[in-house]
């Protein structure tokens, strides 16, 4: 209450402190000040910003001031206008004797003009002499036909845009909706980014005006989104979205090519419910150079106001419990299968772990592959006879049949004693995962096996899971053991072929290989590719090291350049440092002080979006 009475009566002192601005200094009276002779002509500080004409008009008029009325009085105008633009506006506005206010009469064509197709004009008084410093000598505005939009209420956004970038909760909130009266299914969510985005922060967002989303539900088999600018900047420009169909679109192609190409990039319209396919949805902010993929959970949706966003479990889960020996000296594979509430039945078969759990749950699907049904959380023996690798892939289905999700574990069986000797703890410096998000690479422990018959074949166990330090409880599948298997037999030719990491930070699965490997995967030889400038790691002295951006890492967004910093090095244990076990140490202590923590509160804080090696989308040969 104090604060507020001082303010009070500053506020009350002011108009005395202009008056006596106005005193004399000779005889200490009060001098008005001077009358203006001329017309004192001005436009209006309450005109709209946007002049919403008729679609079936020819003219909208815009009123012009003066103060002195006396008289008839022509006024010359200077009009600034687009190329594009459509209107017809004189040059001079002629004020009737005794009238304060005239109008400047546009015309138009009303077969020229579209709905929302806005153009910019700027009308100034040309006369100086006319003008007058107590109001505006000039009238920017846009002019056009907007479309008839009528509210209806409040949807309920379910977000996975901005979420797919920084990996955090896919959030239900509501949005005021707007439905196109002429145009049937044509829908625009009201500032989705603005004060209702609870990841929001106050000056996070352009306050200064509505963003739309608008929605193309007119076919509710083929729903896509328009370009839309959020208004919402998070200090690297505002975010901005569109679907992959309207980016087709943007390029050249017509709606009706894009269904025929790629039917599978449409949304649904379906019980009140509007949604996106899994990565349909494309981003960017006004500082990146290219498109990242977005909706990358499928997570995306608008409920309808009267529908709901009715969250069904279809989810399973298929974790690896170990390698049973019977009384008969055979083995089996147990395998712990956990079903969604939802899930009327599943379907699991076993395969070896080189066959995708997409490709395995397609066969699973097409009855292409022998499966087991069950219908309840179940523990499974699968018989094992040869040494290898193998995959358990689940799929679930709803009532109707109908194929909802899939899980797998990979596992591996080895019916003797192993080929792979513990050489105990090496260090590990990343620079594969955590320069991605702006992190600075790390040190740690991590164990390493040498295989027994290859000298010089490396691997690290779980080198992505629980000693990770920039990891939290759940980034890591728990369910197997990850092996980076490094290759170096041959210590000036060190590569590594690519391998699922087994971390997740919410844009799938993380893999890695050396850009070396890539070429040897498709056939070429080591001198061949040494000779084409492509560069291999080394082995020197116990320490293993690959060149800068020598290592790609891909998740579902696609591939990035890592080793960024050059930093990468595996350090095996006999060659280890004092200043190596120093870091170590330093990492173990940093797990309990720094991490990618994923709140509400952290959000924009948190990590950097990754640099791809190719920051466009993919192109396709029957579209542009």
């Amino acid at each position: 209450m104090k604060i507020f009475n001082k303010l009070a009566s500053v506020l009350m002192v002011l108009p005395m402190l202009v008056a006596l601005t106005a005193c004399s200094d000779d005889d200490g009276k009060y001098t008005p000040a001077e009358k203006l002779a001329n017309a004192q002509v001005f436009f209006s500080n309450e005109l709209p910003s946007t002049q919403d004409i008729a679609i079936d008009g020819t003219s909208f008029v815009v009123p012009i001031n003066r103060v002195n009325t006396d008289g008839e009085l022509t006024v010359q105008l200077n009009v600034e206008q687009d190329e594009a633009s459509l209107f017809n506006i004189p040059s001079s506005v002629t004020f009737a004797d005794g009238e304060s206010v005239a109008y400047i009469t546009i015309t138009y064509d009303p077969a020229t003009q579209e709905y929302d197709a806005l153009h910019p004009i700027t009308i100034s008084i040309a006369e100086e002499s006319y003008t007058t410093p107590y109001g505006d000598t000039s009238y920017t505005f846009q002019a056009g036909p907007l479309a008839p939009w009528e509210d209806m209420g409040n949807a309920i956004y379910r977000e996975d845009l901005i979420s797919t970038w920084y990996g955090v909760d896919n959030l239900e909130y509501e949005v005021p909706i707007q439905k196109n009266s002429l145009v049937e299914g044509l829908y625009r969510l009201v500032n989705p980014y603005g004060a209702t985005y609870p990841y929001n922060d106050p000056g996070d967002w352009d306050t200064s005006k509505d963003y739309y989303m608008v929605v193309h539900a007119e076919d509710p088999e083929f729903v896509w989104v328009e370009e839309s600018n959020t208004g919402t900047d998070w200090g690297k420009g505002n975010f901005n979205f569109i679907s992959y169909v309207a980016y087709f679109m943007q390029n050249g192609n017509s709606l009706e090519a894009v269904k025929a190409a790629r039917p599978d990039l449409f949304g649904k319209l379906e019980n009140g419910v509007i949604t996106m396919p899994q990565r349909a949805m494309l981003g960017w902010r006004d500082s990146d150079d290219g498109l990242y993929y977005c909706n990358v959970n499928g997570k995306f949706a608008i409920a309808l106001p009267g529908a709901s966003l009715v969250e069904y479990d279809y989810s399973a889960n298929a974790l690896y419990a170990g390698i049973l020996k019977t009384p008969a000296e055979t083995y089996q594979g147990v395998v712990d299968l956990t079903l969604g509430a939802d899930v009327a039945s599943a379907k699991y078969a076993m395969t070896s772990a080189d066959v995708s759990e997409e490709e395995a749950a397609a066969a699973i699907v097409a009855g292409e592959l022998e499966a087991e049904e069950i219908t309840e959380n179940t523990r499974v023996y699968l018989p094992l006879e040869e040494d290898g690798k193998y995959r358990v892939t689940v799929v679930t289905f709803d009532e109707e049949g109908e194929v909802q999700e899939s899980a797998s574990c990979v596992f591996e069986f080895v019916k003797g004693e192993s080929p792979w000797q513990s050489l105990g703890m090496a260090l590990y410096t990343d620079d594969i995962v955590g320069p991605l998000f702006e992190a600075d690479p790390v040190t740690y422990e991590v164990e390493v096996f040498e295989h027994k018959d290859n000298p010089g074949l490396y691997r690290l166990k779980n080198a992505y899971g629980e000693g990770y330090p920039y990891n939290e409880e759940g980034d890591w599948d728990a369910s197997m053991d990850y092996y980076l298997e490094i290759d170096a037999t041959d210590p000036t030719s060190v590569y590594f072929e690519e391998q699922e990491l087994g971390l997740d930070w919410g844009y799938g699965m993380m893999s890695a290989v050396s850009d070396a490997a890539r070429y040897l995967a498709i056939g070429y030889d080591i001198e061949t590719i040494k000779a084409n400038g492509i560069e291999f790691g080394s082995l020197v002295d116990g320490v293993i090291t690959f060149p800068v951006k020598g290592i790609i890492a891909f998740d579902d967004d696609g591939g990035y350049y890592a080793n960024t910093n050059g930093a990468f090095k595996l350090v095996l244990p006999g060659a280890a440092s004092e200043s190596g076990i120093k870091a170590a140490k330093f990492a173990r202590r940093l797990r309990g002080e720094r991490s990618h923590t994923r709140s509400c509160e952290r959000i924009k804080r948190m990590v950097g979006l990754k640099t791809p090696v190719n920051a466009e989308v993919n192109k396709f040969d029957t579209l542009k």
